[in-house]
């Protein structure tokens, strides 16, 4: 919480955020931001809200699966019109992939940002992944952000 790679010493009198860790000792806290205003509950809204946006690519396949829903039940509908069998029915709403296309999209962003999560990376969200896909340099502010206090060069690595 503090961003520094190393444990902060705090003295009497010393601010501490909501979820740190006490290494050793005891603390005594009066708390200035309880519940929904304090720093944890912060980030726990940034992981939820980027759990809910949806990219440009999950809003168009979602339109397209609708789409395909009213198609799929004319064909159908047809189907059962013309043949009264509910086998040849059911082969139709089989083969109708608006199911897939909605599920697969959501299920593919999630796995990237939980791969990312594991790799000590926080998305947020589907934006954020597609914009990825155009960018072609990273620059790191060593400035104790990062996890480690060395910053090793050793290339690129694949999520």
């Amino acid at each position: 919480m503090t961003g520094e790679s190393v444990p902060v010493r705090r003295e009497a009198g010393s601010w501490v955020y909501a979820g740190t860790q006490i290494q050793e000792g005891n603390v005594a806290i009066t708390a200035e931001q309880v519940g929904e205003s304090s720093s944890t509950a912060h980030i726990r809204r940034f992981i939820r809200d980027s759990l809910t946006q949806r990219s440009e690519t999950q809003q168009v396949t979602q339109q397209m699966a609708d789409r395909r829903v009213a198609i799929t039940l004319g064909v159908g509908a047809a189907v059962f019109a013309m043949t009264r069998s509910w086998e040849r029915l059911a082969s139709v709403f089989l083969v109708d992939y608006s199911c897939a296309l909605k599920l697969s999209t959501p299920i593919a962003f999630k796995s990237i940002m939980y791969r990312a999560a594991q790799s000590g990376l926080l998305l947020k969200g589907g934006r954020a992944i597609e914009k990825l896909a155009d960018v072609d340099t990273v620059v790191f502010d060593k400035t104790g952000t990062l996890t480690h206090d060395q910053m090793p060069g050793d290339g690129c690595h694949q999520l």
